[in-house]
């Protein structure tokens, strides 16, 4: 049996609410089952498992799939010391934006970042943190959202962050998305933005459809596919 819904917010959370609170609710709320994932789910988990494995220990020749836009960013990577690089970070923080383990009951926002690069060993003294999150297929919309919330965790967790840079690199096309915020920046704007959407979302208590082409496409709980919600747009 699936555990009951608690409110916990990260970036393919807010997306799916972002795109229709009904999604959001039989998928993360009902925790409805809709079967084995799809092939580019299973590609894209894929491709991030090899990034991880040779990043994590960078021997012997890369693998064929990700020689073609992997390459010189893979081999750059390689090369910084393992005290500057974390590969699949997982960060999770209360309600009052204090750090708790991942699993933790008081888990408020969590954020994975595929790497995380600091500019120094030791995160009090970090003044420079760059993010990049690895993409399948090809770039779709806007992802400014999730520039900014990646943001969260850093500022959160180096006391002298000055930069975020982030980065989204689309390993079939070569295309790449960047994105910088600074410190004023950070908590003139974006954190205010976030933490009053976090609270929006975690208010929502309806979860009242909002079809639109982009949401019902992709949707397994539409007219078409399972049948829980009556509206669609296709």
């Amino acid at each position: 049996m699936a555990k009951p819904y608690k409110f916990s917010f990260s970036y393919s959370r807010w997306s799916d609410w972002r795109k229709c609170p009904a999604m959001f609710k039989y998928k993360h709320v009902d925790k409805i089952d809709t079967g084995p994932p799809g092939p580019a789910l299973i590609k894209g988990r894929e491709v991030h498992d090899n990034i991880a494995n040779w990043l994590k220990r960078p021997t012997g020749d890369m693998p064929s799939v990700l020689s073609k836009n992997f390459k010189t960013l893979g081999n750059a990577l390689a090369e910084l010391p393992s005290q500057c690089m974390e590969v699949e970070k997982q960060m999770s923080f209360d309600n009052e934006a204090k750090p708790v383990s991942w699993f933790s009951p008081d888990s408020y926002t969590r954020f994975i970042w595929d790497v995380l690069v600091t500019d120094q060993p030791r995160s009090t003294d970090v003044t420079k943190v760059t993010a990049v999150d690895w993409k399948t297929g090809r770039p779709y919309g806007s992802y400014d959202d999730q520039m900014q919330i990646f943001s969260i965790p850093a500022f959160w967790t180096y006391p002298k962050l000055e930069t975020f840079d982030a980065a989204l690199l689309y390993l079939d096309t070569g295309d790449d998305k960047d994105f910088s915020i600074s410190r004023e920046m950070f908590y003139d704007v974006v954190e205010r933005t976030w933490v009053n959407n976090i609270r929006m979302m975690e208010a929502d208590v309806s979860y009242v459809p909002t079809p639109s082409k982009d949401a019902c496409i992709f949707c397994d709980f539409g007219p078409k596919k399972l049948g829980l919600c009556a509206v669609g747009v296709q």
